[in-house]
């Protein structure tokens, strides 16, 4: 089935001996007075570790965006994924099936808790955001928003001009980046909020401007022409 690419929320889907073990293990925990994801080496004494291991890996959740290794088993609605349990079918794609539009893919992220360094819907930072929804539509990006700045699309000029900035349009602060949802709106993964959250551009640069100062630039990326492209920055000494 090739390897496809997680898109949207996921299931788990289990045989009649997984669904046993995992009313199981949720008995056990209830037994030991136990919360999940709370004392789990208390778990995993008690119930023996091959248990756990399995039930573990079946409860991990598993990022919006990451690469799946689809085998042959099927039950259902769900396919046996390599060491990623039990997903939904129709919510994997094949790796090579772009997005059309980065802003609509980054808009999944909503809400995903902010995490200086990460790069998943369980805790993503402002470039991982911009690097993930560019990706997802066959265009390579960079990971930090420094060298987003020097090799993703290019600059706009007067950017600050009423209705300069368009949908999909990234602005850049000295160590920050966000994009564009439409001519006023910016989408991006912030300490302020914890989180990725949706603001008026003007309101971000009022309030980023203590700690990062004014905007440096803005930038347009072409989807057409640069999608599934070899990078300069990939290729540059």
């Amino acid at each position: 089935m090739g390897a496809p690419v997680l898109d949207g929320p996921i299931g788990v889907g289990l045989d009649a001996a997984k669904r046993e073990e995992m009313h199981l293990f949720d008995t056990k925990i209830r037994m030991c007075g136990l919360v999940m994801c709370k004392r789990l080496d208390d778990v995993y004494r008690f119930i023996g570790q091959q248990q756990f291991r399995d039930i573990h890996r079946a409860l991990l959740p598993v990022s919006l965006g990451a690469l799946v290794a689809c085998e042959e088993e099927v039950q259902g609605r769900f396919v046996r994924c390599t060491r990623s349990g039990w997903l939904v079918a129709d919510q994997l794609q094949p790796v090579r099936e772009y997005a059309d539009d980065p802003a609509t893919v980054a808009e999944k992220y909503m809400y995903t808790p902010y995490l200086w360094g990460g790069r998943e819907s369980l805790g993503i930072d402002c470039s991982g955001l911009v690097q993930h929804a560019f990706n997802a539509c066959g265009i390579p990006a960079p990971r930090d928003s420094d060298m987003q700045s020097v090799w993703l699309g290019t600059p706009i000029e007067n950017w600050t001009e009423p209705g300069k900035l368009q949908r999909n349009d990234l602005v850049f602060w000295k160590g920050h980046v966000g994009i564009m949802l439409n001519d006023t709106q910016l989408l991006h993964a912030n300490g302020h909020h914890m989180g990725v959250a949706a603001e008026p551009l003007t309101e971000a640069i009022v309030r980023i401007r203590p700690q990062h100062g004014e905007p440096t630039q803005a930038r347009r990326v072409d989807p057409f022409a640069e999608a599934t492209m070899s990078p300069v920055w990939k290729t540059t000494a």
